[in-house]
């Protein structure tokens, strides 16, 4: 049960979303898929080519992390993993986020649908750029 105030700034989030689509989630893989349907805040860049990525890698994003959020590429080391995440939350993707979380995290939930819609809350409440609008992004040493 969510407290007072949580359910408060939840509804308040909510009713943000007035620009978004309702978009289906179906990856083949019913234990750890989204509901049928969950809210997607449309946050891509609009040019994906011409974009640098949210994860601050300085690589376009349709070069960089949107393969591994659609899927096209696996994730083949730790860190890319981390970088892919951090540009999902950045871009809302909520069906992406829900897919790479373990079962065994304590960040995992059963009700997908609400589970990204708390997702979206806090992506709609961070703004990951700086204070200018330039990318936050994320560094990540590689273990050696």
């Amino acid at each position: 049960c969510k407290s007072g105030e949580d359910a408060f700034l939840s509804r308040i989030a909510r009713m943000r979303y007035r620009g978004m689509v309702m978009q289906a989630a179906d990856d083949g893989d019913q234990d750890n898929a989204p509901q049928p349907y969950v809210w997607n805040q449309n946050r891509l860049p609009e040019d994906p080519e011409a974009t640098k990525c949210a994860c601050g890698s300085g690589i376009s994003y349709a070069d960089c992390c949107r393969p591994f959020h659609t899927g096209e590429v696996p994730l083949l080391v730790p860190s890319d993993l981390v970088k892919a995440r951090y540009s999902a939350y950045a871009y809302a993707q909520t069906g992406y986020l829900i897919r790479t979380t373990a079962p065994s995290s304590p960040d995992f939930r059963k009700n997908k649908q609400e589970w990204a819609a708390e997702l979206l809350d806090f992506c709609a409440l961070y703004k990951f750029t700086t204070t200018r609008g330039e990318i936050l992004g994320i560094e990540v040493e590689a273990c050696r």
